[in-house]
C-alpha cells in the first residue's frame, strides 16, 4: 500500500519474496544470476566475499547527455547492487510497448563542465492569484499552495471525492439548504482503474487524480464546473510512473495555477539487459480518444546521482500550466537517487529531500552514545535537497545531513529554507543506562545561495542542535512564525504515560523549551497564532491541548474525552477558524472505541468533534455533528466500482461562507452553534439521486 521502501538486504537475498501493494498484488522479486550451488567441502575455506563497488556518484548537478551515457550508468548501478548482494529485475504487472528512452538530440550545455546561457524552462504566464488560506476548505500546510483533499469549494458548492466519483452539493443561500446537484465517474473503465485519491481546484477547473495499477500510471483527469454546479468532462491524461501513494503526504499541488506532481520511477524495475522506456504521457478525450504516447521528458532532462544509491529511484517533479482548453504539457525534471524522499511544495519552489538509505551505507554503530553527550560534530548519514522553481524550472541543489519526519517538517522562509532533521550519528546508537533509544535532532538553516549547480559540503553554521526525540517511531512538527513544535508518542499509552512537547524559537533554538504533557502526541496542529496537540491519554482516552506560543510558551489547557478514538490521521482531517484576537473553533473526526469493539468496521458509527477556544485559549468541547455507518447509508441502485477504500480518508470538518459543516462518509451535514454547542440543521447524502436525474 505504501511506497516501496528499499528492500532490506535479506528479502533481496532471497531467490524470490513479495511485496503487497494498494491493489492488493504480490509483487515478485527475482534475480536470474542468483542459482543453486553445491557446498564446498568442510576443509576448504569458503572464498573471499568481493569487495562492495561503491555507487557512482557526480560532484555537480548535471544531466545525461546522451541515451548511451544513461545506459553506462545502469549498468553500473546494477554492478554496484550486485556486489552488495542486492538484485534487479521485477516480475511487473505491465508491459512497455512504447518508444525507447528519447532519440539522440542535440546534447544540452552541461553547467558542470561549461559556462551556459540561461536555460531555464519556458515560463508561461498565468492569470491565477494566490488564495490566501481563509479562502481554502483544506488545512493547507501553505497559504496560496492548494492541497490535493477529497473536498473542494467552487462559489456556493462543495465538490467532494469519493468512490472514484465527483460530487456536487448546492449549499444554498441560506443555512439548512443542501441538494446534491450532480454526480460523475472520474474514471473510465473500472477495469483498468485502481485508486481514484486526489482533487484540486483552480478557477472553475477540477483536477482529479489518480493511479492505476494496471495501466501503471498515475492518472489527471480534468473536469470544469458551471456556475449551476454541473460538471462536463475536459481530458484525462496517464503519465506512466510508480505508485505515488504516502501515508501522510500529498502527489500534488497547485500553485499560481500550476499543477505540481510528483511521480516515482524505480530503476530497478529494469534488468540491465531489458529495453527501457521513458515515463510517457497521453490525452484522452471524448471527441479524439486516446492519443499517442509520448515521452513526458527526455533523457537530456535527468539528472545524474549527487547522492550515493545502491538502489537507485528515477524521481520525477513536473510542473504543468493549468489550461482547460489546451493540452496539459508538463514540464519534468527526472532526478537520480536514492528511494528514501520527502516532498515539500512552498508558493515558489518545490523541495525534493532524498537521503542515502541506511542499508546503503557501510557504517556500523558500535558503540553507545550517551544521551547527555552532543552528537553534533558527529557525522550522519548524507542527504541532499533539491530545489525546483515551480514557475521555470530550473534545478538546484543543497547537500545536507540528517532527513525531515515529512513535509511539516520543512519551511521556506525569506532567504532559507528551514528544516527539522533526524540526524543520528554514523557509529553510535544514542541509549541511555536503561536501554531507552533517543534520536538526535537537529534545526536547519539552508541559505539561499547554498543552493546550486556545483553544491558544496554542508555548512557547520547550517546546524542548530535541539532536544533529543524519545520514542520517535511517530513524529509531529509544525512549524508556526517565529518556532518550530515537535513532539512524538509511544504506540500504546497507558495510565502513567505523558510526552513532552518541545517548542524552538527560531531566532535562538538554544532555547528550546520542552512542555510536559499527560497525554501522548499524535497530531500537532497550527491554530491561529497558536497551536493544539491531540493524543491518546490511555488506551480508550483522547485529549487535547491548546499551546500559547510567545515568549513564554506554555499548555494553557487540556481536554480529555474518555472513550474517544482519533479516527484519521491526514493532516486534511483537522481544520480550524480563528478570529483576530486568537478565540475560534476546531474539529477533527473521532469514534467511539468501546462501541466500535463489538462492530464491524463499516458500522463504526464516526463523528467530526468540535471544540470552541477563547482568546485566552481555554477549551471547550462543542459537541459533535454524527455520521451513519455506510451500510445505512447507501441508496438502492448506489454500487462502488472503483476506490471503494478511502485510503485517503472520508471526514472532514469545513468551515465555508461562516457556516460549520461535516464530511462523514457518504453524508455531508451542515451544523449551527447555539449556546456554544452544535446542532444538526441539514444533511445530504451522496448516494441519493442527484437534482439533474429527478
Amino acid at each position: 500500500m505504501v511506497f516501496a521502501a528499499s528492500a532490506c538486504l535479506a528479502l533481496l537475498l532471497a531467490s524470490s519474496a513479495s511485496a503487497q501493494s494498494r491493489s492488493g498484488e504480490s509483487i515478485f522479486i527475482f534475480d536470474d544470476d542468483l542459482s543453486e550451488s553445491t557446498p564446498a567441502p568442510p576443509v576448504t575455506p569458503p572464498p573471499p566475499k568481493p569487495p562492495r563497488l561503491a555507487p557512482q556518484v557526480w560532484k555537480t548537478l548535471a544531466r545525461f547527455k546522451s541515451l548511451n551515457e544513461f545506459n553506462a550508468y545502469r549498468v553500473r548501478a546494477r554492478e554496484v547492487a550486485k556486489s552488495w548482494g542486492w538484485s534487479w529485475g521485477f516480475l511487473r504487472q505491465r508491459q512497455k510497448d512504447g518508444p525507447l528512452f528519447a532519440q539522440e538530440v542535440a546534447q544540452p550545455c552541461d553547467p558542470a563542465v561549461q559556462e551556459c546561457a540561461n536555460e531555464e524552462m519556458e515560463e508561461v504566464v498565468t492569470t491565477g492569484l494566490r488564495a490566501s488560506k481563509n479562502n481554502s476548505i483544506t488545512n493547507n500546510q501553505e497559504a496560496g499552495v492548494d492541497e490535493g483533499d477529497i473536498v473542494k469549494a467552487f462559489d456556493r458548492f462543495l465538490v467532494v471525492l469519493m468512490h472514484g466519483r465527483l460530487f456536487s452539493i448546492d449549499t444554498g443561500n441560506a443555512a439548512g439548504k443542501l441538494m446534491l446537484v450532480d454526480r460523475v465517474d472520474a474514471y473510465d473503465d473500472p477495469k483498468t482503474e485502481s485508486w481514484i485519491d486526489e482533487i484540486l481546484i483552480f478557477k472553475d477547473t477540477l483536477l482529479v487524480t489518480g493511479y492505476s495499477y494496471e495501466t501503471g500510471s498515475s492518472n489527471i483527469s480534468l473536469y470544469r464546473i458551471n456556475a449551476d454546479g454541473h460538471f462536463n468532462f475536459l481530458a484525462r491524461y496517464q503519465i506512466e510512473s510508480d505508485d505515488y501513494f504516502d501515508w501522510s503526504n500529498y502527489a500534488t499541488r497547485v500553485v499560481d495555477g500550476r499543477l505540481v506532481i510528483y511521480t516515482p520511477f524505480d530503476l530497478s524495475t529494469y534488468s540491465v539487459d531489458e529495453i527501457m522506456a521513458l515515463p510517457r504521457i497521453r490525452r484522452f478525450t471524448e471527441k479524439e480518444r486516446f492519443s499517442e504516447w509520448q515521452p513526458l521528458f527526455n533523457v537530456q532532462d535527468v539528472y545524474k546521482p549527487i547522492l550515493p544509491a545502491v538502489y537507485p529511484t528515477l524521481h520525477v517533479m513536473s510542473s504543468c500550466p493549468i489550461d482547460p482548453v489546451a493540452e496539459l504539457r508538463c514540464q519534468s525534471r527526472g532526478i537520480i537517487g536514492p528511494h528514501q524522499h520527502e516532498m515539500y511544495v512552498a508558493p515558489d519552489h518545490a523541495y525534493l529531500w532524498l537521503t542515502t538509505d541506511s542499508d546503503e551505507m557501510d557504517s556500523s554503530m558500535d558503540r553507545d552514545c550517551s544521551p547527555e553527550r552532543s552528537t553534533l560534530g558527529e557525522r550522519s548519514v548524507p542527504s541532499t535537497v533539491f530545489r525546483m522553481t515551480v514557475s521555470s524550472g530550473s534545478l538546484a541543489a543543497a547537500h545536507a545531513e540528517g532527513w525531515p519526519a515529512d513535509q511539516f517538517s520543512m519551511e521556506e522562509k525569506p532567504a532559507h529554507l528551514w528544516a527539522l532533521v533526524r540526524r543520528p550519528p554514523l557509529t553510535c546508537e544514542v541509549t541511555d543506562e536503561d536501554g531507552n533509544d533517543y534520536m538526535p535532532m537537529a534545526l536547519m538553516q539552508i541559505a539561499d545561495d547554498e543552493f546550486s549547480t556545483r553544491p558544496a559540503k554542508m555548512r557547520a553554521s547550517d546546524l542548530n542542535e535541539v532536544p533529543l526525540l524519545k520514542d520517535y517511531w511517530h513524529q509531529q512538527t509544525r512549524f508556526a512564525d517565529r518556532h518550530v513544535l515537535y513532539g512524538s508518542s509511544d504506540w500504546y499509552q497507558d495510565d502513567s504515560s505523558h510526552s513532552e512537547l518541545i517548542v524552538v524559537p527560531l531566532r535562538d533554538p538554544r532555547r528550546a523549551k520542552t512542555l510536559p504533557l499527560k497525554h501522548g502526541i499524535d497530531r500537532l496542529e497550527l491554530f491561529g497564532s497558536n497551536a493544539v496537540v491531540f493524543g491518546q491519554q490511555q488506551e480508550e482516552a483522547l485529549a487535547v491541548s491548546s499551546v500559547r506560543l510567545a515568549s513564554r510558551p506554555q499548555i494553557v489547557d487540556t481536554q480529555v474525552m474518555p472513550g474517544i478514538v482519533e479516527s484519521e490521521g491526514r493532516s486534511h482531517a483537522f481544520n480550524s477558524i480563528t478570529d483576530d484576537d486568537g478565540s475560534g473553533l476546531f474539529g477533527l473526526p473521532t469514534y467511539d472505541s468501546v462501541a466500535a469493539e463489538n462492530s464491524r468496521w463499516r458500522d463504526v458509527r464516526t463523528e467530526v468533534r468540535f471544540f470552541s477556544a477563547s482568546r485566552d485559549l481555554k477549551l471547550t468541547s462543542a459537541d459533535q455533528l454524527s455520521g451513519r455507518p455506510e451500510e445505512e447509508v447507501t441508496e438502492e441502485g448506489y454500487d462502488c466500482a472503483v476506490s471503494c477504500y478511502d485510503w485517503y480518508g472520508n471526514s472532514r470538518p469545513i468551515f465555508f461562507r461562516d457556516r460549520v459543516f461535516a464530511l462523514i462518509g457518504a453524508e455531508l451535514i451542515e451544523g449551527s452553534m447555539n449556546g456554544g454547542r452544535i446542532a444538526e440543521t441539514a444533511r445530504v447524502n451522496l448516494t441519493g439521486t442527484p437534482a439533474w436525474q429527478r
